[in-house]
């Protein structure tokens, strides 16, 4: 981060199907997101977070990220009760199904209207099967896509939406897959995410860029988990810095300068001083967290 800024990591978060025996993983819905994330804490509860997520952090002030594009996560809890506080209970986790649900049929339309573009003969047919069999020609079928399509940008532009919607989405409680044995929780929601997601444009730029390979490969060293390989939707096996993405800031500033303070373990503060200076980052926004704070937290005491 130091060298190339903020960095948006590939997750693939799963919500699962209500049924009336339980939860059922299978049979949900997954998304794919690609992000960047933020909490919102006030300065007391830096020592707790830190005790579970790491000694290193960097604030910044609201303001700064939602110039950057930040928005606040939608959380979704999981099912309480039974019956018919079940089934209200699920809204949430179903809602996101239904954005699935419109995002693919967007994907459809879009596949279906570059197919019908790429035919010169408007007269030649096109069959249909499965649950709704039959035949049109691809004139026809262009007409019927042209005034579903209506708006400016067409299916693209809401299908562009569509999939930037499902990032902001987020598991409040313990819902996520993994903790299904977990007792309910507000762990998730308690960090009050929120999000700079990817594929934002402006003025007809991204806001953010892929990796090179040097940029991936450093990644790939430093971490092994994004360096640990993983299916996308499309069957491609990769590893997880060569999906993730860079930050731009579109400023031409220097990123750092976006940031209030750097928290950093008093053990560690001399080594960090020196590493920003080599950087031409002003030590004045060091600040050093007592590290057996937050090792006493760990250990509960």
């Amino acid at each position: 981060m130091l060298d190339n800024g903020l960095l948006l990591v590939p997750e693939k978060i799963t919500f699962p199907q209500v049924t009336e025996d339980g939860l059922d993983y299978p049979g949900g819905s997954f998304i794919w997101q690609l992000r960047c994330c933020f909490t919102l804490l006030q300065e007391n509860e830096l020592i707790k977070h830190s005790a579970k997520f790491g000694c290193f952090s960097f604030q910044f002030e609201v303001e700064a990220l939602r110039a950057l594009g930040a928005y606040p996560v939608f959380y979704i809890p999981r099912p309480t009760g039974k019956d018919f506080e079940w089934s209200i209970s699920s809204f949430g986790i179903n809602l996101v199904h239904q954005i699935r649900d419109m995002v693919t049929l967007l994907r459809n339309l879009l596949d279906l209207q570059q197919m019908v573009q790429a035919v010169e003969d408007k007269n030649a047919m096109v069959r249909f099967h499965g649950d709704a069999p039959g035949k049109m020609t691809v004139g026809d079928l262009e007409m019927i896509l042209g005034h579903l399509g209506a708006p400016s940008e067409g299916f693209q532009n809401l299908y562009d939406y569509g999939q930037a919607l499902t990032n902001l989405f987020y598991h409040a409680d313990s819902a996520r897959q993994g903790n299904l044995g977990a007792a309910p929780d507000l762990n998730y929601y308690s960090q009050r995410e929120w999000r700079v997601i990817s594929g934002f444009v402006a003025h007809g730029k991204l806001a953010d860029r892929e990796l090179n390979g040097d940029e991936i490969q450093r990644l790939e060293e430093l971490f092994p988990m994004l360096g640990a390989g993983i299916e996308l939707p499309n069957g491609r096996n990769v590893s997880r810095a060569q999906i993730s993405r860079l930050l731009i800031d579109s400023s031409n500033r220097p990123w750092w300068t976006r940031i209030r303070r750097i928290f950093v373990p008093d053990l560690a503060y001399g080594e960090v001083a020196q590493e920003l200076k080599t950087r031409a980052i002003p030590e004045h926004l060091l600040e050093a967290v007592d590290y057996r704070e937050i090792l006493n937290f760990r250990a509960g005491k």
